[in-house]
């Protein structure tokens, strides 16, 4: 896809004419079998990562770091680990709580409990299991920059260091599209975006062949 520095909104007829000139191989006709419409773009991205993917990064990175202990409790002498995951779980809301007032993200995000990371009582033991963090979209990419600013990308545990990969390059894509006020990205972020859908992608893929390739 080619982006433009001209940050004027235009219709999509008006951007696709843009693409069918000489040095492209697109067509018009080709928008049609594509249903393609400029329109579709950032709610798709919404589905796709706000209300997909990103769910499930958000809800494995909290629940790692509950058994990591980042948020206490780890050697809290409780019967099952269903309630020291309670208590960490609760330890971690607070932890948000505060990053979000000093600075000044707002969320509804209410409370984080095991509920809000999908687990039952079997999944909360088993070593492959699948979450995936119950919120809005907006609420989950808070989230996510939240985890990346605790989260260092020079840990020296190599799957701390991908997860914080991972965080930190959707938490920039997030910042750009706050930032954003058009459909359109200059060269220069579309650089940058593309850049850091690399390394989400890469980072996602290595975390997933540590836990499932094994």
């Amino acid at each position: 896809m080619r982006f433009h520095h001209n940050h004027a909104p235009r219709s999509h007829s008006e951007f696709m004419r843009s693409f069918c000139d000489a040095s492209t191989c697109c067509s018009p006709g080709s928008t049609a079998y594509l249903f393609f419409s400029l329109a579709m773009i950032l709610p798709d991205w919404m589905h796709i990562v706000c209300l997909g993917m990103a769910q499930t990064f958000v809800a494995c990175a909290l629940l790692e770091m509950c058994q990591y202990g980042t948020f206490g409790y780890e050697r809290v002498a409780v019967a099952e680990s269903r309630s020291r995951l309670t208590l960490q779980l609760r330890s971690a809301f607070m932890e948000f709580q505060e990053w979000a007032s000093l600075v000044s993200k707002h969320h509804s995000q209410e409370s984080f409990t095991i509920a809000t990371l999908n687990l039952t009582s079997d999944s909360c033991i088993s070593p492959k299991r699948c979450t995936t963090f119950k919120g809005k979209a907006f609420n989950t990419m808070v989230c996510v920059q939240w985890l990346a600013s605790i989260s260092s990308t020079t840990d020296s545990d190599r799957h701390k260091r991908l997860r914080a990969h991972l965080l930190s390059a959707l938490s920039r894509q997030w910042d750009l599209f706050e930032r954003q006020k058009a459909l359109y990205f200059s060269e220069s972020e579309a650089a940058l975006y593309c850049r850091d859908a690399s390394r989400v992608m890469s980072a996602s893929k290595l975390l997933f062949l540590e836990s499932y390739g094994r």
